[in-house]
C-alpha cells in the first residue's frame, strides 16, 4: 500500500517541480517493474498448465495487477488540481484497497486448495472466511465519506486514516492463516518435493510483512509491491524446478531426485542408524499393459503410488519415496533393525490388499515384489542399489515359483528375508579386503 508523504519534498503543490517529477518517475518505475514480474509469472503459469488447474492463482495475479495499476494511477493524479482530479484520486485509492483485500482472500483460498485439494473448502466455511474481506472492502468503499482507511486533502494528497492499521492487520490475517495451513501440511508430508513446495509457499507471507515494515519506516517509498512480486517470482521458479524433480504420472519424486537424495544420505556420517533402500516393482506388469492396454497400466502405477504414499506417511518422518523407473519404486529410509523395514513392507502389503479389495470393475489386481538392503559406512550408492535389487528379485522368483507350482501366495511376514549376515560379510570383504569381524 502506498504511504506517500506530501512533505517528503519541498515544492509548490500547485505545480510539479523537478523533485516531484523525479519521485513520481521512480515510484512508477518500481511499480511497472512489479507489474512486469506479475505478467511474466502469469504468462509462464498459463503455458505450463491448463488454466482450470490454477484458476485461483490466476485470479489472484489479476487482482494484484489491478491493485498495482490503481496505485500507479492514483500516484499520477496526486497533487494535481485539474477538474475531477480529487475524485479520480479517491476512485483509484478505493480500487487499490479493494483489490488488495481480494488479492489476500484469493491467496488464502489458493493455499487451502494446494494444501487440501480443489473443492476441499466447504461453501459454508468459505463464506465465513469471506467475512473479513467483506469488512475490508466496505471499509475502503466508505472511506471517501468516512475517511476511515484514507482521505484526500484539498490539495489532492493522500493521507492515512485512523482505520488504516486495522485494514492492514485484517489483510495479513489471510496471509498468516495461509502460512499456518501450508506449514502444517508440510510437516505431515513425506515427499520431499511436495514438502519443499509447501514451505516455499508458506514463506510468501514474510515478504509482504517485511515490505510493510520497511515502507512504514521509509515513508513515501513503494516497497510492498516489488517485494511481493519478487517473492511470487521466486515461488513460481521454485515450482517450475519442482516440476522438473517430480514424476509427471505419479506425482512422486523422480529418478533424479532419488539419486541426489541417496548421495546426500550416504554423505551423512553423523547418524547412528542404518541407511536402508527398499526397492519394489509390479509383478506381471507387462501382462497388464499387453492385455488391458497402457492406459490401465498407467492407472495401476497411480494406484500403487497412492498406496505407497499412505504407507510411507504412516511410518517414520524423513522417509523418501520415489519412482525409480518404469514399474519400479524406491524408498530411502533410516532404521536401526531389519525388522523395522520389514514392518514397512508389511504395511505396504496390507494397504495394497485393501486397495485390491476395493478396486473398480475392470481394474487389475496388483501384486508387488519388494527387497531391501542397508549400507554400512563407506558404501556406495551403486552397491546399495545392487543388493536391494538382488533381494527384490529373490522375492520375485519365489513368488513366481509358487504361482507356477499352484501353491498359495506366501504371507508378507514369511517372504524370504534379506540374508543380512551374508550381505554384511560381502560388504566387509569389499571395504576391508577380509571377512567380517565378529
Amino acid at each position: 500500500m502506498r504511504l506517500f508523504n506530501p512533505n517528503a519534498c519541498v515544492y509548490n503543490k500547485k505545480k510539479w517541480g523537478v523533485c516531484a517529477l523525479v519521485e513520481v518517475g521512480l515510484y512508477l518505475e518500481i511499480e511497472l517493474f512489479s507489474l512486469f514480474l506479475i505478467a511474466v509469472i502469469f504468462a509462464g503459469s498459463r503455458s505450463a498448465a491448463p488454466a482450470s488447474s490454477h484458476g485461483l492463482f490466476y485470479s489472484m495475479l489479476l487482482m494484484l495487477a489491478g491493485a498495482l495499476v490503481a496505485d500507479m494511477a492514483a500516484r499520477v493524479v496526486e497533487g494535481h488540481l485539474f477538474y475531477g482530479a480529487r475524485t479520480l484520486n479517491y476512485v483509484f485509492e478505493t480500487a487499490h484497497f479493494v483489490l488488495t483485500a481480494i488479492t489476500c482472500l484469493y491467496w488464502f483460498f489458493y493455499a487451502w486448495e494446494v494444501a487440501y485439494g480443489k473443492g476441499a473448502l466447504a461453501a459454508c466455511r468459505k463464506k465465513i472466511w469471506c467475512i473479513p474481506c467483506a469488512l475490508l472492502v466496505a471499509n475502503a468503499l466508505l472511506s471517501p465519506w468516512l475517511h476511515g482507511v484514507f482521505w484526500i486533502d484539498a490539495q489532492n494528497f493522500y493521507h492515512r486514516g485512523p482505520l488504516f492499521a486495522v485494514q492492514m492487520v485484517l489483510s495479513y490475517v489471510y496471509l498468516m492463516a495461509s502460512s499456518v495451513i501450508l506449514i502444517r501440511c508440510g510437516r505431515a508430508e513425506h515427499l520431499y518435493a511436495r514438502r519443499r513446495d509447501y514451505y516455499m509457499l508458506a514463506s510468501f507471507t514474510l515478504y509482504p510483512l517485511l515490505g510493510s515494515l520497511l515502507q512504514w519506516i521509509f515513508y513515501g517509498l513503494s516497497i510492498i509491491w516489488p517485494v511481493s512480486a519478487a517473492a511470487l517470482l521466486a515461488i513460481y521458479l521454485d515450482r517450475q524446478n519442482r516440476r522438473i524433480a517430480t514424476d509427471a504420472l505419479t506425482g512422486l519424486n523422480n529418478r533424479g531426485q532419488f539419486d541426489r537424495q541417496l548421495e546426500e544420505q550416504l554423505g551423512d556420517t553423523v547418524r547412528d542408524s542404518r541407511l536402508y533402500l527398499v526397492l519394489l516393482d509390479v509383478d506381471y506388469f507387462k501382462q497388464i499393459n499387453d492385455t488391458l492396454g497402457h492406459a490401465q497400466g498407467d492407472m495401476a502405477l497411480i494406484r500403487l503410488s497412492g498406496v505407497l504414499k499412505k504407507a510411507v506417511a504412516s511410518g517414520y518422518a524423513g522417509d523418501f519415496l520415489a519412482r525409480y523407473g518404469g514399474d519400479e519404486f524406491a524408498v530411502i529410509c533410516r532404521r536401526r533393525w531389519d525388522e523395522e523395514v520389514q514392518q514397512l513392507e508389511q504395511d505396504v502389503e496390507r494397504l495394497l490388499a485393501e486397495n485390491n479389495a476395493h478396486r473398480a470393475p475392470g481394474e487389475p489386481e496388483l501384486q508387488i515384489s519388494m527387497g531391501f538392503a542397508y549400507v554400512p559406512r563407506g558404501g556406495t550408492a551403486e552397491e546399495l542399489i545392487r543388493l536391494a535389487d538382488e533381494h527384490m528379485y529373490e522375492v520375485k522368483r519365489e513368488r513366481h515359483r509358487r504361482r507356477e507350482a499352484g501353491l498359495p501366495p506366501i504371507p508378507p511376514q514369511n517372504l524370504p528375508e534379506e540374508p543380512t549376515e551374508k550381505r554384511h560379510a560381502a560388504w566387509q570383504k569389499m571395504l576391508h579386503g577380509g571377512p567380517a569381524k565378529k
